[in-house]
């Protein structure tokens, strides 16, 4: 995730501007219906870069184990 427009924000605020874009995506994702949910989100590994964690859908609710990334 590429130049986010809270990145400023972030800066001083992750725990609150990170989990409210974690949920966005994860609700995107279930909206669309995707086979795949985001499980985690680690804010500004670079300066405009974030990484989303995916998991199957099915199996993101009983295991905690990431099987993916996008950055």
């Amino acid at each position: 995730m590429h130049r986010c427009p809270f990145g400023d924000v972030a800066e001083d605020n992750q725990s609150v501007v990170c989990s409210a874009h974690l949920g966005l995506l994860q609700g995107a994702l279930s909206e669309m219906g995707a086979p795949v949910t985001a499980t985690r989100l680690d804010p500004l590994v670079e300066p405009s870069l974030c990484i989303a964690h995916l998991a199957p859908a099915d199996a993101a609710a009983g295991s905690a184990e990431d099987h993916d990334a996008v950055g």
